[in-house]
């Protein structure tokens, strides 16, 4: 595994750039961009910016990546193990076999996107909104989703049985492959099996 330029002079000028309160130059804003096999666990990504960028197999373990925008991005077999992406805003990307275990997301946003078997387990997603999300299996164990927002979703082979979800709502979803609990205090809105 490599450590790709992103951490070299980039990644310096990007952490002066938060130290400095985000001002002038140095934010990492890339379009474009493909890495394989990067290792970019723990690094300081907040606020970054990618756009049409495909990850595959980086490692992002522990990165601190709130406030990210990643958009038309796509991540294979990823791992953000640990990874923090609070307020993150996610637009037309896909998530397909990563692993987001125990990753911290609380008020994301994801709009067009889909996560295809990807591992999320005991992951913490709170007051998270989706819209436009296809979820197609994964793993799901534990998951806090405490107070997400879900509309015009698809979820197919989806098990939330052991999840948290206390104040979430569907709205407008396409549920038929969603597994709730039996006791789930899930407010359901025009949805549809």
């Amino acid at each position: 595994m490599k450590t790709d330029t992103i951490l070299g002079t980039a990644g310096r000028a990007h952490r002066a750039w938060l130290e400095r309160g985000r001002q002038g130059e140095g934010r990492i804003d890339r379009s474009h961009l493909r890495l394989l096999s990067v290792a970019l666990a723990g690094q300081e990504l907040a606020q970054i910016r990618l756009s049409d960028c495909e990850l595959v197999e980086a490692v992002l373990r522990s990165a601190r990546m709130q406030e990210a925008e990643l958009e038309s991005c796509t991540f294979m077999a990823c791992v953000f193990l640990s990874a923090k992406l609070d307020q993150a805003l996610i637009h037309q990307s896909a998530f397909k076999g990563c692993f987001l275990a125990l990753s911290k997301a609380p008020g994301v946003k994801v709009h067009q996107s889909s996560f295809s078997n990807c591992d999320m387990e005991r992951a913490r997603w709170t007051d998270a909104r989706f819209v436009g999300v296809q979820f197609d299996g994964g793993k799901w164990g534990h998951t806090d989703l405490s107070g997400a927002h879900f509309q015009d979703c698809e979820f197919l082979d989806v098990d939330w049985s052991s999840a948290k979800l206390a104040g979430v709502t569907l709205s407008n979803c396409q549920i038929g492959g969603l597994t709730l609990p039996a006791q789930h205090g899930v407010t359901l809105q025009d949805c549809r099996q």
